[in-house]
């Protein structure tokens, strides 16, 4: 039986048949996921192949803005931390955000929730 929501699910979980131990990266991956349909507005099977380039002209037309300002500066920057939690290689995920697999859960949740809170500023 496979834990997680198809879509949201990190690849090397959906693989998994139950044997697989898995630790936060999983959690990045949905977060990843979680995050870019709220900037983007897309199906999230369409996110995990889509591009940059393709993401940053959703959100575009999603929330009106216009690229060069400070709101489009802070939806670029929500989109690339989405895309870099939705990395294939889990070790990858954390690294992408400056972080290891030894850095603890405590400091990594707090990492999270400063780049969020400066963004919705």
């Amino acid at each position: 039986m496979q834990a997680g929501t198809p879509g949201y699910r990190a690849p090397e979980a959906a693989k998994d048949d139950g044997q697989l131990p898995h630790d936060c990266c999983v959690d990045i991956f949905s977060f990843g996921v979680v995050l870019l349909k709220i900037m983007c507005r897309l199906e999230s099977a369409r996110l995990p192949t889509a591009s940059i380039k393709f993401l940053e002209q959703n959100a575009k037309e999603a929330w009106g803005v216009e690229q060069g300002t400070e709101d489009w500066e802070r939806i670029g920057t929500l989109i690339k931390l989405g895309r870099s939690a939705m990395v294939a290689t889990p070790s990858k995920r954390l690294e992408a955000m400056g972080m290891s697999a030894s850095t603890p859960v405590r400091q990594r949740l707090k990492w999270f929730t400063s780049q969020v809170r400066s963004l919705i500023k």
